[in-house]
C-alpha cells in the first residue's frame, strides 16, 4: 500500500486551536451547523469535553480561495474521512459567531 504525503504536521485539535486563535479574530471555524471563534471553541472543549482535544488532525491554512479545514487524521497522517472536522473560513470580526 503507498503512503499517503500530506504536506501538514499532524498536531492535536488543541494545537490546532491555538494556531488558528494567534491568527485573530478575523477567523470562523465551523462545523455541525454552528460557528466558533477558536479561543471559543478551545475554551468550551476545555471544559465540556477535553479528551477531544488530543485527537489528532492536521491544519489546512486558508489558500488563494479562502478555504481552510481541521481534518482528523490517524497519526501516521492518513485522513480518516474527506469531510473536514472544521472548516476555517475569513469572517469579519465584528460578527459574534453562535
Amino acid at each position: 500500500m503507498a503512503q499517503h504525503y500530506s504536506p501538514y504536521r499532524p498536531m492535536t485539535l488543541q494545537a490546532s486551536l491555538e494556531e488558528v486563535t494567534r491568527l485573530g479574530d478575523g477567523y470562523l471555524l465551523t462545523g455541525a451547523g454552528k460557528g466558533w471563534r477558536a479561543w471559543d471553541l478551545l475554551t468550551w472543549l476545555e471544559r465540556e469535553h477535553p479528551t477531544l482535544l488530543w485527537l489528532p488532525v492536521v491544519l489546512v491554512p486558508l489558500d488563494a480561495t479562502l478555504n481552510g479545514a481541521v481534518f482528523e487524521i490517524y497519526w501516521e497522517g492518513e485522513p480518516i474521512t474527506d469531510a473536514p472536522l472544521y472548516r476555517l473560513d475569513r469572517c469579519n470580526p465584528t460578527v459574534i459567531p453562535h
